[in-house]
């Protein structure tokens, strides 16, 4: 398996369609793989049209209509099993990783809380990302979004919330769209490299005096979560006991 088989198969475990289309000539019905991406990001759709060329050796197209959209006619493109993905490469493993975030992938605040959030309905399928991402040191957790709905599947979704996890995904993963990669450097950006053990005990002190997690949360950029974590004992910054 090469990086760009790695990189359409992530694509099309999310955005990304591969299937059998037929077409009638005369009284002859013919049957065809067809793979095409649509996606709003101009970037997205160039950089996949430019791993499917690469692997198919040869064009492909792409137009814009509402949103942009990639396609190939008569595409053979080899299926591959998860364990593939679980024995390969790190560089592999991680250019998998970046066609699904591409596609299914979200940077951004929400209650102050910094996060990368990936979203799918395939619950299995989240659970094997989680893992890759644990196996490259990128801290998760996963968790059901909302309860089943006449109209919709149930949806989970993965979290990604501390700086180090945050550092580690743009060194080993990052995306192909500008304006994701941009979030994550803003993300980034926003932390205040403060010495982690005074930024504790600062935080403690504004505990045990009373003032709201949220407020001390944006003081310090110390996310409500770490803050729950440090007042109940749990998971305390290296160097304290």
């Amino acid at each position: 398996m090469n990086k760009e088989l790695a990189y359409i198969w992530g694509v099309l475990k999310g955005d990304g369609c591969y299937c059998m289309q037929k077409s009638r000539h005369g009284n002859k019905i013919y049957s065809y793989k067809f793979v095409s991406l649509t996606a709003k990001d101009k970037d997205f759709a160039i950089y996949f049209k430019k791993n499917l060329e690469r692997f198919l050796k040869r064009k492909c197209k792409i137009i814009k209509t509402e949103y942009w959209v990639v396609y190939a006619y008569h595409a053979e493109i080899p299926k591959i099993d998860l364990n593939q993905i679980s024995n390969a490469s790190e560089k592999i493993r991680c250019k998998f990783i970046q066609g699904f975030v591409d596609s299914e992938g979200h940077v951004g605040k929400i209650y102050r809380q910094r996060r990368i959030e990936i979203t799918n309905t395939d619950k299995n399928f989240l659970i094997f990302i989680s893992n890759l991402f644990s196996q490259l040191g990128i801290e998760n957790k996963i968790y059901k979004l909302y309860e089943n709905h006449k109209k919709w599947k149930d949806c989970y979704r993965i979290l990604i919330y501390k700086r180090e996890s945050f550092k580690l995904f743009k060194e080993k993963i990052g995306f192909s769209i500008k304006r994701k990669n941009e979030r994550l450097e803003k993300i980034l950006s926003s932390y205040k490299y403060n010495d982690p053990l005074k930024t504790y005990q600062e935080v403690m002190r504004q505990i045990n005096l009373g003032l709201p997690v949220k407020e001390i949360a944006m003081k310090h950029s110390v996310c409500t979560h770490t803050i729950s974590n440090w007042r109940y004992n749990r998971h305390k910054p290296v160097g304290l006991k």
